[in-house]
């Protein structure tokens, strides 16, 4: 998952680093003329080493112990490839057990106990990059971002390739978030965008709880605007 989370956000970091191809800069959904913008070697140099520490260091021992849970739990060890329709049904239960813990174990790091001391530090990006996905403290790491992610094959006692094509999809997805870039077929980051610039909204992955609970409203004042201004703007016939 190192090399698909590295793969695509080194990408969107050459972007942000040259200006180039300055074609894609059309679908940087981000203030281009920000000071922070090009975005510096050095911030990007910090944000890789906590990432690394994150990934290899932290991360590892966590997943280790999932793995045994898993074992535990039991799971389907069978040689034969679950069936197309088993494998999108747990598919789509992992991004919702996903969007449960990442949603309340998120909403939980903004009470002023705990943003201060874990998660302040994911919030110093006030418009995120690519690799800033995975910029947190390591508590941070373990419990918003880790174990949502694979709790979802731990409990439903996933089939190895259905848990590989889970983590698959799901690694590249933050990374989209986080880009900054609106991109042709490729998930929207604005409303994770908006959650760093204002804190206090949009704390899920697609939003499912955000509506549930009404946290998305300022996305939605946003939404609605950006409507009006496109249908005030369009040419009469």
């Amino acid at each position: 998952m190192m090399a698909v989370y590295w793969g695509i956000g080194l990408l969107f970091t050459y972007v942000d680093t040259t200006g180039t191809p300055a074609f894609l800069l059309q679908y940087k959904i981000q203030d281009l003329s920000a000071s922070s913008y090009p975005v510096s070697l050095k911030r990007v140099g910090e944000v890789a080493a906590q990432v690394l520490f994150n990934q290899l260091v932290v991360a590892v021992p966590v997943i280790i112990v999932c793995y045994y849970l898993k074992a535990w739990r039991g799971y389907d060890v069978s040689r034969t490839i679950p069936t197309f329709p088993r494998l999108v049904l747990e598919l789509i239960l992992c991004a919702l057990i996903n969007e449960v813990f990442f949603y309340y174990s998120h909403r939980a790091l903004h009470h002023h106990l705990l943003f201060k001391f874990f998660h302040s530090r994911h919030h110093e990006w006030t418009s995120p990059i690519a690799i800033s996905a995975l910029y947190c403290h390591p508590v941070e790491h373990v419990f918003s971002n880790v174990l949502p992610t694979y709790l979802g094959p731990v409990i439903l006692g996933s089939h190895v390739v259905t848990q590989w094509i889970w983590l698959i999809l799901a690694t590249p997805y933050g990374v989209f978030l986080h880009s900054g870039f609106h991109l042709p077929l490729m998930p929207s980051p604005g409303a994770h965008d908006l959650h760093h610039l204002k804190f206090v909204v949009n704390y899920g992955i697609f939003g499912i709880l955000d509506v549930l609970h009404g946290t998305n409203h300022l996305f939605k004042k946003r939404l609605a605007y950006t409507r009006h201004i496109a249908l005030l703007n369009k040419p009469s016939l």
